[in-house]
């Protein structure tokens, strides 16, 4: 068998799937699991690709941010995007970071915290979401129940907004693709780590890797977002980046009129 040939199938897989959710098709995010659980995971039954290649121990890029210890909720990898005249509320991937590193694919996938819930005595790692997506949220298997830390991003993370539309009674709104988000995220770590590229026989990008210096913590404060998804006018889409956003207590944002946002 030509291992690193099949590397390089999975690693193009995981670039397909991440096109297509660029393009709107967030559900790819499952493949994208799928992928990284052939690439990665290994089981009593069944041999990672990394193994096979004896490559368990490669540095793979990390654009995790990591939590402050006063943060009783965080995503590491994500931010929300809030688009209340649409009513959409939506866990996004972050890309590019100014703190991305390498780090040992041990803490990558097993350690670094992906979403935090202290509440929940909930921490999700990349682990987490790869097996509970591909091996009981479809991108292998289909089973009746969800594993529950799983299904509680899946849910949101207890997450949402509460839009007051002019006239008409306040309207609850759950954050989505929590879950579809991150792993959007780790595909796109993946697809910029050299040595896993080198390993496939493919290109490397000229970013792979890099980073400016900025330390994971060091975040930036939310901010309108300069050319709003959606075309939508400034006020009316929001970016907010969570290391800044997250605080203690169960967040919940209300949008009393279309210019003025409000955080009780």
């Amino acid at each position: 068998m030509d291992f690193p040939v099949q590397l390089a199938r999975q690693l193009r897989f995981i670039q397909t799937s991440c096109a297509a959710y660029d393009q709107g098709e967030v559900d790819e995010g499952i493949r994208i699991a799928a992928a990284l659980r052939i690439v990665f995971h290994d089981t009593k039954s069944s041999t990672s690709l990394m193994t096979h290649l004896r490559e368990n121990t490669i540095d793979v890029l990390s654009t995790c941010d990591a939590p402050k210890p006063s943060q009783q909720m965080f995503a590491g990898m994500t931010n929300i995007e809030l688009d209340p005249p649409r009513r959409r509320m939506e866990w996004v991937p972050k890309y590019a970071v100014p703190y991305g590193r390498l780090v040992p694919f041990n803490k990558w996938w097993f350690q670094e915290i992906v979403y935090l819930s202290k509440a929940e005595t909930l921490e999700i790692t990349r682990g987490d979401l790869v097996l509970g997506a591909a091996n009981k949220d479809g991108g292998a298997h289909v089973d009746v129940k969800l594993e529950p830390r799983y299904e509680h991003v899946l849910q949101g993370l207890g997450w949402s907004m509460t839009v007051n539309p002019d006239g008409e009674p306040p309207v609850h709104v759950p954050c989505r693709h929590g879950h579809l988000s991150a792993l959007r995220q780790m595909g796109y770590e993946v697809l910029h780590t050299p040595d896993l590229l080198k390993l496939a026989g493919m290109e490397v990008p000229s970013q792979a890797g890099v980073a400016d210096g900025t330390q994971p913590g060091e975040t930036v404060s939310p901010q309108l977002m300069d050319q709003p998804s959606k075309g939508l006018p400034p006020e009316f889409a929001y970016l907010a980046d969570m290391g800044d956003l997250l605080k203690p207590g169960t967040p919940r944002f209300v949008m009393p009129s279309p210019r003025r946002w409000m955080e009780p």
